[in-house]
């Protein structure tokens, strides 16, 4: 089967978690003995290169837009125009032409659209070649991809949204089957009117992590080891774990790893925590030698993450989850079971899940022995590919 994939970028470039899954389904598709072809964006005026790698055959085409997204500049007015020409860019449609010309696909999978825009489901469809779109955040909804203005999840959609997002509704209409790497990416879709006449599935993400022994069981006297790992800026509620974790004084450790995004939020944050000890900031560092330092992962998201990786990756090496309870994470964590979920409406209650916690080790350790047979299926990546097999065979037949 001759299989094209298409998503706004292709390792080495990465700008999130939609790269790493998009290339390990390609190369999985691959190993299966599928022909497998990826289309992704690359600098503008690169025009449309073709590579190599292993047995896939990649096209990297320049993008027909003001910059990469990968290389955002500064500036509204530059942002605004990028935006208006991702509604539907007729120059990505061109290269979705081409390829497909050249290769003949008896099936396409659309990824990340950022930067292609909807164009490419006209012209898939213009080749009467079944199509498949992954959901994998709310770019189809809302230009900035996550629905989330203001410090609030937006319940309806803004002006600029609307009017960006003018044709995308009833386009989606066309396209044959639509997964949700989450049952909440899926039905905010579905609630608001899109894919109408498509099949609907439910596909989580899932990556292989490698098994690891239980280091560091907590016995309730020595301190605890609370992590935060990922991007550090506010919609991701890192002053909030810290304002929390200071508030409640326990006999604890707080290590923050990852980058502050605005890079001043950084500073805003060693203001916040410039009289205590107990707070290191890390920087980035290597995920798996960081979960074996930390007994508990704290995840504070204000916004709604569609299927945040960095839940089920905790739970795989045996560190338990304290999350709220927006998006897609109480697909991934479940209480008592790998964590502890909080309602974002309460304001106390991050804090006093970290209390639970505190006072009940033998919980903490209950969950640590049950985290990573509580999300097999997000670590098991054969399985996952059988479930697309399935839709693509489903569309075929």
């Amino acid at each position: 089967m001759i299989i094209l994939i298409i998503n706004q970028l292709f390792p080495p470039l990465i700008s999130g978690g939609a790269e790493v899954i998009c290339s390990r389904q390609a190369e999985k598709l691959s190993s299966r003995g599928h022909k497998v072809f990826v289309l992704s964006a690359d600098d503008p005026n690169t025009g449309l290169k073709r590579e190599k790698k292993d047995n896939l055959v990649i096209y990297r085409c320049g993008i027909k837009n003001l910059y990469l997204g990968l290389h955002r500049p500064q500036g509204k007015i530059k942002h605004l125009f990028w935006h208006i020409r991702d509604s539907y860019n007729y120059g990505m449609r061109r290269y979705v032409k081409q390829v497909i010309e050249q290769i003949n696909p008896n099936i396409v999978i659309c990824h990340a659209l950022v930067g292609f825009s909807i164009s490419v489901w006209d012209e898939i469809r213009a080749h009467h070649i079944p199509l498949i779109q992954i959901l994998h955040d709310q770019y189809l909804r809302c230009p900035k991809t996550n629905t989330f203005k203001n410090d609030k999840v937006c319940i309806k959609p803004c002006v600029e949204c609307k009017l960006l997002r003018l044709f995308h509704k009833r386009a989606s209409g066309n396209v044959d089957a639509v997964v949700g790497v989450s049952n909440y990416v899926l039905q905010t879709h579905i609630a608001n009117g899109y894919f109408k006449n498509s099949k609907k599935y439910i596909i989580h993400n899932a990556i292989y992590i490698p098994e690891v022994k239980i280091v560091n069981e907590w016995d309730g006297k020595r301190r605890l080891i609370i992590g935060y790992i990922g991007q550090l800026s506010h919609h991701k509620g890192v002053d909030l774990l810290l304002n929390s974790f200071l508030k409640i004084q326990i006999n604890a450790t707080l290590l923050l790893a990852g980058k502050a995004n605005p890079p001043e939020y950084f500073v805003e944050l060693k203001e916040i925590s410039e009289d205590s000890n107990d707070v290191e900031f890390l920087g980035f560092v290597n995920s798996i030698d960081f979960y074996k330092k930390v007994d508990i992962i704290v995840i504070p998201s204000l916004w709604p993450d569609t299927f945040p990786t960095v839940a089920f990756e905790a739970c795989a090496n045996n560190v338990p989850v304290v999350c709220s309870n927006l998006g897609g994470l109480p697909e991934i964590i479940h209480n008592g079971i790998n964590g502890l979920i909080y309602d974002v409406k309460d304001e106390e209650g991050l804090e006093k899940s970290l209390l639970k916690i505190y006072h009940n080790h033998d919980l903490l350790n209950i969950m640590k022995h049950k985290a990573r047979k509580s999300v097999e299926e997000m670590i098991d990546e054969d399985a996952n590919i059988i479930k697309y097999e399935n839709v693509i065979n489903s569309l075929l037949l």
